[in-house]
């Protein structure tokens, strides 16, 4: 697995330690792998609602109601 680095605060990091241990995770990398996978469906999510919402758009102006 390729590795990054990513340059936070200090306070930001003891923020995410205390909320990885909180929400019961067995490592830091653990949580924040989990955080990054919820914002990547999140965010297909939402495509998959744009393309939705173009379709019904398409087909409402096919049948002369746009």
């Amino acid at each position: 697995m390729p590795k990054i680095t990513l340059n936070i605060s200090d306070e930001m990091l003891t923020q995410l330690r205390q909320l990885s241990e909180k929400s019961g995770f067995a490592s830091l990398d653990d949580f924040l792998l989990s955080l990054l996978q919820k914002a990547l469906e999140e965010g297909m999510g939402n495509q998959d609602d744009v393309n939705a919402e173009e379709e019904i758009r398409k087909r409402l102006e096919n049948l002369g109601y746009m």
